[in-house]
C-alpha cells in the first residue's frame, strides 16, 4: 500500500468514530472496557486499558518484514506531515485527525513494524483512536520541529511563484515550474540591492561572527539537536552558497540603470533564500539521523545532503593551504606555461585581501612588488568577466562557474573583485588545472595522476612539519583463495596508543 491508501483508511476510521471524541472520561472507559473485555480495578483503569491497547498492537507487529512490506514509525510520521501541511496550506482535515498520528507515533516508536495490508492498517487506525481517547497527555504531541516554519515558508514562496504548493508522501514537492519564478524574483531583488552591497552586509552580519581565528575558517555547518532534548528548537540555516551565487551574478548593475543600490531589502532577501532551503526540507535535526536511514531511503538521503551542501555549505580552504596546494602544479606549469612564473606572488597578494575586496591591477602589482605587465598577464587568465558569471544560473540548483575562478573582472578592465580568500582562494588551483589541460589535452589523464601523487607529497610534508608520525602506503589486506584480488591500500595511517586513523587523500 502507498501513503494515500493508509490515509484513506485512517480517515474512514476517524469519520466513523468521530462522535466518540466528545465522550466524557467515564464514557470513554466504559466504551474501551467493552472493546477490551477483561476485569479492571477502579484505581488504575486508564493504565490497564493503555497496556491492553499496546498488547493488541504488539500482537499485530511482525519483525520479519522487508521495507516494502512494512508499515512503521516512518510511515506514521509521513502521514502526520501530509495532514499537517494539507491543514496548514489548504485547510484540509482538522487538528484532531492530525493528532491521531502523533499519538500513534508516540506508542509505536522504533518498537513495532506492521504488515502493510488493509486489515492491519484498519486495526491500527482503531488503536490510534483508542489511545487518543484514553491518553490525554499525548493529544498535543508534536512531530517535526520545523513543520510550522516549512509551511509558512511554502506559503510565502507560493505567493512569489504564482503556483500552488504540491504535497506528496508527506513532503512539499519543489518542481522547476514552481522554483523558476521564485528564483527570478530573488535575482530581481538582488539586482536592486546590489551584489557587492549585499555581500558586504552578509559577511559583516552573518559570517564574521562565525569565523574561528584559531581554526582559520568560517564555522558553517549543519545544526544538529539531540534526542534527549526533543523540544529543542533550531534556527534555520542560512543558505550562504545560494546567496553567494545570486550576489556575484549581480555585482555590477547595468550602466543604464542608475537607481541607488544601498543593500535595500537585505533581511527580506536572506529570509526568502532561507525559505527555499526550508521548503526543500534538507536539514536534519538529530545528529544520529544518518544511522537510522534504511537502504531504500539512501538515494533520497544522499540527494538531500547534496542539496544542503549546494545551497548552504560552500567549500572553503584556508589561504595558507591554497598556497601549499598550488605547488602541486609547479612541474607542469613550468613546462607548459612559463609566463606564469609570478603566479604564486600574485596569488599571495590576493589571498591577503579582506572579504568582498575590490582591487586594481596596479594595487596588486604594488603589493606583490612585481611589474604591472606580469601581474596583468596573471589577472587576465585568472579572472572571469563580470557579465559571464553564472549566466546559466536560473534555478537554485543550477550549475555555476563562479567557484572555478578566484577573481571577477569588473566592467573597468583594471579592477577586480574577490569574494573571499577562504571561499575563492582554491579557484587559483582550479583555474590553473583547466589552463594546463587546455595546453596539453592529451596529457589530461597524466596530469590527474601526477596531481594525485603531488597531493600525497604535500600531505606528507604537512604531517612532517607538524611532527605528526604516520605510515605511508604501509598497509594493505589481500583476499585468500582463488580470487586473491581484494587488495586494499591506504595512503596514510596515523596511530597512537588509543586510535588508528586510515587516511585516503583526494586532490579536491
Amino acid at each position: 500500500m502507498n501513503l494515500s491508501g493508509y490515509l484513506q483508511i485512517f480517515h474512514e476510521t476517524y469519520m466513523r468514530r468521530q462522535q466518540e471524541f466528545d465522550l466524557t472520561e467515564n464514557e470513554i472507559i466504559e466504551l474501551l472496557e467493552g472493546r477490551y473485555p477483561q476485569p479492571l480495578s477502579d484505581a488504575r483503569k486508564s493504565l490497564l486499558l493503555k497496556d491492553r491497547i499496546k498488547n493488541h498492537m504488539s500482537e499485530l507487529s511482525c519483525e520479519d518484514l522487508t521495507e516494502d512490506e512494512a508499515f512503521s514509525a516512518k510511515d506514521i510520521y509521513l502521514l502526520y506531515s501530509q495532514t499537517f501541511f494539507e491543514h496548514k496550506l489548504f485547510g484540509k482535515y482538522d487538528l484532531r485527525f492530525q493528532s491521531l498520528f502523533a499519538v500513534l507515533h508516540a506508542y509505536v516508536g522504533a518498537k513495532y513494524c506492521f504488515p502493510s495490508n488493509p486489515d492491519t492498517i484498519r486495526c491500527l487506525a482503531g488503536c490510534a483512536v483508542d489511545l487518543w481517547l484514553i491518553d490525554k497527555s499525548c493529544r498535543d504531541h508534536v512531530l517535526g520541529d520545523r513543520l510550522t516554519e516549512i509551511a509558512a515558508a511554502a506559503r510565502r514562496l507560493s505567493y512569489l511563484s504564482g503556483h500552488p504548493v504540491v504535497i506528496e508522501n508527506g513532503v512539499i514537492v519543489l518542481s522547476d515550474e514552481f522554483l523558476t519564478p521564485v528564483h527570478a524574483e530573488l535575482e530581481r531583488r538582488m539586482e536592486l540591492a546590489g551584489g557587492i552591497r549585499f555581500l558586504n552586509r552578509l559577511f559583516q552580519n552573518e559570517l564574521r561572527p562565525c569565523f574561528d581565528k584559531q581554526m582559520g575558517r568560517y564555522m558553517i555547518h549543519r545544526q544538529s539537536g539531540t534526542r534527549s532534548k526533543p523540544d529543542e528548537t533550531l534556527e534555520p540555516e542560512i543558505p550562504f552558497g545560494y546567496l553567494f551565487q545570486l550576489a556575484v551574478k549581480h555585482l555590477f548593475p547595468p550602466v543604464i540603470d542608475r537607481r541607488p543600490r544601498l543593500g535595500a531589502g537585505y533581511e527580506k532577501l536572506v529570509q526568502l533564500a532561507t525559505d527555499v532551503l526550508l521548503v526543500f526540507d534538507v536539514s536534519r535535526s538529530y545528529s544520529i539521523s544518518h544511522v537510522l536511514i534504511g537502504i531504500k531511503d539512501l538515494p533520497e538521503y544522499i540527494e538531500r545532503n547534496s542539496i544542503l551542501d549546494s545551497l548552504c555549505l560552500p567549500s572553503q580552504y584556508a589561504p595558507e593551504f591554497c598556497m601549499l596546494a598550488i605547488e602541486m602544479y609547479d612541474k607542469k606549469r613550468r613546462a607548459l606555461m612559463p609566463e606564469l612564473a609570478c603566479l604564486k606572488d600574485v596569488m599571495r597578494a590576493c589571498l591577503e585581501l579582506p572579504p568582498c575586496a575590490e582591487v586594481t591591477d596596479a594595487e596588486i602589482a604594488q603589493k606583490a612588488k612585481l611589474p604591472l605587465n606580469k601581474v596583468r598577464c596573471v589577472l587576465d587568465l585568472f579572472s572571469l568577466p563580470w557579465d559571464q558569471v553564472n549566466r546559466e544560473y536560473h534555478l537554485p540548483l543550477s550549475a555555476v562557474n563562479q567557484w572555478d575562478w578566484p577573481l571577477i573582472q569588473a566592467p573597468d578592465p583594471h579592477r577586480f573583485f574577490m569574494l573571499s580568500p577562504h571561499f575563492s582562494g582554491y579557484g587559483f588551483c582550479r583555474r590553473l588545472e583547466t589552463l594546463l589541460e587546455e595546453r596539453d589535452p592529451v596529457g589530461k589523464r597524466a596530469l590527474g595522476e601526477e596531481l594525485g601523487k603531488e597531493v600525497e607529497k604535500l600531505t606528507a610534508r604537512i604531517l612532517d612539519d607538524r611532527k605528526i608520525p604516520y605510515h605511508h602506503n604501509g598497509f594493505y589486506r589481500e583476499g585468500t583463495g582463488k580470487r586473491n584480488k581484494n587488495r586494499v591500500e591506504f595512503d596514510f595511517i596515523l596511530e597512537d596508543h588509543e586510535h588508528i586513523l586510515f587516511l585516503e587523500v583526494k586532490k579536491h
